[in-house]
């Protein structure tokens, strides 16, 4: 029960490390005449795309259980992840100085 507690927390911790991140890169990359209106849209996803993977594990759960629901949600990721860094190289190279 202490080791989830603590995973939990450890957990909770990294996710506002990355939402801070996120925003931050958003705002500096974003140019000022259009900042408002793109961080609302950014905002909308951000928050609905939460409902949606929540909807997704109380499925999932009902079908295979928590411990598969998480398994499978992982792997959906790991696997979304991976099409993005195949198909779009540009990603790949977001950042970089160009020499």
């Amino acid at each position: 029960m202490s080791l989830s507690l603590f995973l939990l927390g450890v957990l909770g911790l990294a996710n506002s490390l990355q939402a801070v991140m996120r925003q931050t890169s958003f705002h500096l990359l974003t140019p000022d005449h259009v900042r408002g209106r793109a961080f609302s849209v950014f905002n909308m996803f951000s928050q609905g795309a939460n409902s949606v993977g929540a909807a997704e594990i109380g499925f999932m759960a009902s079908l295979l259980g928590a411990p598969g629901s998480l398994l499978f949600g992982c792997v959906l990721g790991g696997l979304l992840t991976l099409g993005c860094w195949v198909m779009m190289p540009g990603l790949r190279k977001f950042g970089a100085e160009s020499t």
